[in-house]
Formats: C-alpha cells, structure tokens, sequence
C-alpha cells in the first residue's frame, strides 16, 4: 500500500498594524543591535532571490491601507535561513522588541505593528476588514454618474463604465480611506465639476485662481467648488460645457 502523506495545518502567526492612522506602511531592512537574530549591530533582512550580481535583494514587508495584517508561517525561513517570524518580532518598530527604543519607564517608542495575540488586535484586523469590504460594496453599487463625479474628485478621468467603475474599485479595495473621503465630501459634485473642468480646459489656473473665460470661479479649487453651490444656473452653465467637449 502506498504511503498517504499526512496534511499538516500551517501554524500561522500574525502582525497586525498597531497605528491609529490610515496611512500604509512598510520596511525592509533594520539595524539587529540586539543581537537578536545572532550578530548585534548588524544591518538584517529578509531575503528570497538574489539580483543580476547574485545579490540578496531585500524583501520588502508592508502594511497597507487594503490589508492590515500580516501572516506568517511560524516555520517559513529565507534564502539564508532567517526564520521570518523572529525578524519581524525583533524589528524596532514591533511592540516589545528586543531592538525597540524604550524609555526609563519602561515606555516603548515608535510602534508601528504588534504580534496578534489578543482579542483587541483581532477586533482591529477585523474592523479594517470590515471598512475595506463597505467601500468596496458602495463602489460597487454607485449610479454611472456617481461614479464619474468620484472619479473626477480623485483625478481620475477613465472613458467609458467598464474602465471608470473598475478604477473606482481599485481605489476602494486598496485605499478604502481616500474612497470613502471623497464619497463623503459634501463639495463632491460641485469640486468633481471643477476638476472635470480643468482637465478638459475649460477652466484654467491664473496664479491660484480657478478661471472661467474671464470669469473668477474661485481663489482655489475648494473656493470654486463653493461658489459654483451657491450659484446653480452657473453649475449647469458650466456642466453643459464641460460635457459638449466630452
């Protein structure tokens, strides 16, 4: 009888992004002056490949605006052998690193992620999860207008609905923040109208100013966006010719 390899469940440890902004962020390289992974002082990364020069090329880890958390097989090792779970805990940007800067309390600075080992850190892995899937599903179920005025808000101006609703998706999938930013912004449609005017040069700048012919639309953008909500024949006048050069 032939042997039947047995499966065997990954054992998973997680980093889960430890900052309140919605920013992203990521690093390759830091300095191991604990000694922790083995030389103290030593400059560590990550590596998989080597370049043309058969060069380590470090590999770069990142906590992005989409995905929160990373997952780690406890037993994955690089192209040397550094086990990748260690060299993520001994980073100084890690809660409780052996690398980290503490001060005389005790106090750790510069937290960026921590190792996910308490209902907390999962409640927040979730949460961000939860924040990406609502942006993705209001993308998803947007008027063909609507779409165009975010996409314009974002300065991103895509031609016809399959490009235009895909590229909306892409921004609220990968930054939920910004998406749901513009689709809450109460100048939304007037500030769309402003840039769809600019970039089909029927507006342009004079220093600062937004200008219309030779009508002062506004000092800024945000100016113009205001006053054009004041003056509504004006939004339509503009809207009609913006979309007679479309």
């Amino acid at each position: 009888m032939a042997n039947i390899r047995k499966f065997k469940q990954p054992d998973y440890v997680y980093f889960v992004f430890a900052k309140s902004s919605n920013a992203g962020h990521g690093f390759s390289t830091y300095n191991d002056e604990s000694g922790a992974l083995g030389n103290p002082g030593r400059a560590v990364f990550i590596s998989y490949q080597t370049d043309k020069n058969n060069q380590p090329i470090p590999y770069h880890f990142s906590f992005s605006v989409r995905d929160r958390v990373l997952r780690i097989d406890n037993t994955k090792t690089d192209a040397n052998g550094t086990n990748v779970v260690e060299f993520l805990r001994a980073s100084p940007e890690c809660k409780d690193s052996p690398n980290g800067t503490y001060d005389a309390n005790g106090v750790q600075y510069g937290v960026v992620f921590k190792e996910m080992n308490e209902e907390a850190d999962a409640d927040r892995a979730l949460k961000a999860k939860d924040y990406r899937r609502n942006a993705e599903n209001i993308a998803a179920d947007l008027p063909l207008e609507d779409v165009y005025e975010i996409n314009s808000l974002l300065g991103i101006f895509k031609h016809g609905e399959v490009m235009s609703r895909h590229a909306l998706l892409e921004v609220a999938g990968n930054k939920p923040d910004v998406f749901m930013d513009a689709y809450e912004n109460p100048q939304r449609q007037s500030l769309a109208l402003v840039r769809r005017g600019i970039e089909k040069k029927i507006l342009h700048y004079q220093g600062g100013a937004v200008i219309w012919n030779k009508t002062t639309l506004g000092l800024d953008e945000q100016d113009a966006a205001t006053n054009l909500q004041k003056e509504p024949k004006m939004f339509e006048a503009l809207d009609l010719a913006i979309k007679k050069v479309n």
